[in-house]
Order: C-alpha cells, then structure tokens, then sequence
C-alpha cells in the first residue's frame, strides 16, 4: 500500500459549448491532492495499482452570452480513482505511468481525466 501526493497547476482551458451563443470556458488555476495507492507485484519489476483519493483546486469559470461575459472563482473537491502499473529500475527507483479519472460533482456537465508518467524513489 502506498500514499500519493501531488500538486500541479492549470496548463490550458476548456471550452463547452452550451447553446446558440453561449459558452463557458473553464481554467483550472492550481491545485493538490492525495491518493491511496494499493499495490500487486508481478514480478521483480514489475507490478500494477490502483488509486483512491481526493483532489483540492480552484479554477475560474467564464460564461460568454452574446457580448456578456461573467467570470467566477471556484474551489472544488473531487473524488479520483485510477490504475498503473510500475517498473523498478533497481531497489530504489523505478517508473510508472497511470491513467487518473475525477468524479464530476452533481453540477458539473464535463469530466476530467488524466494520463501521466513518473519516476519514483521508494524510501
């Protein structure tokens, strides 16, 4: 069993198009999070997990309606879940690469997922 923490911060926006001009863009600023990771070897390199944690950020949202426009600041928390799988290099490092999905809260129309590949230092 393992335990992720991560911080990261928004690269790009995304846009939805919500009916005839009208769209909102949303911009993930910042943001962290924690993940319980269980993991199965498979042999002495390699091995696969899973992952189970939340997420904490804050973004803006821009609702465009003709030629208004209204932008607000948001902080969410999310659920996330996800699998990987690990190859050790030697004792201590190895790297893994993982496919991470949120849950969307009850008012959100989109969904967010995330592919991302890593070295790891076991302590």
């Amino acid at each position: 069993m393992g335990l992720d923490g991560y911080v990261f911060t928004g690269l790009n926006d995304s846009t939805l198009a919500l009916a005839a001009r009208s769209d909102m863009t949303v911009n993930v600023k910042d943001g962290y999070g924690f993940n319980l990771r269980p993991y199965l070897s498979l042999s002495k390199t390699w091995g696969i997990y899973a992952k189970l944690g939340r997420q904490f950020g804050s973004q803006e949202a821009t609702l465009r309606r003709g030629v208004l426009q209204t932008t607000t600041s948001i902080s969410y928390a999310h659920t996330i879940y996800g699998l990987g799988f690990s190859y050790n290099l030697d004792a201590q490092w190895g790297i893994g690469a993982d496919y991470t999905k949120s849950k969307p809260i009850p008012s959100e129309q989109t969904n967010s997922s995330l592919i991302s590949v890593g070295l790891r230092y076991k302590f």
